[in-house]
């Protein structure tokens, strides 16, 4: 707080007694209650699953790594598949299809 201030803060509060501050020189800084790696290749594939608006101007990205990143993948591609079976089109004419429903 002493350093950042109370901005810090704007994206709610972080859950537990200690924060790490994510700060991107000459961009953002953060308080962060997440997981924490030493490099990024820790980290694997990752998928964005979606975006809450926290207040205005401040956006929270819900995201998941690794197998869990890769299964939310794998179980999309499931559900566009029995979609394309359901409405019998190939998965890459399901929007226009689904326009025609």
């Amino acid at each position: 707080e002493k350093q950042y201030g109370f901005r810090l803060y704007q994206g709610g509060v972080v859950p537990g007694k200690e924060i790490r501050v994510v700060d991107v020189k000459d961009w953002d800084f953060e308080a962060c209650g997440g997981t924490q790696v030493k490099n990024t290749g820790e980290i694997g594939f990752i998928k964005i699953l979606h975006t809450e608006r926290v207040q205005d101007g401040v956006e929270r990205i819900v995201f998941s790594a690794g197998l869990p990143a890769l299964r939310a993948v794998q179980q999309k591609e499931t559900l566009l598949w029995k979609i394309s079976e359901k409405l019998n089109a190939p998965i890459e004419k399901l929007e226009s299809t689904a326009d025609r429903v």
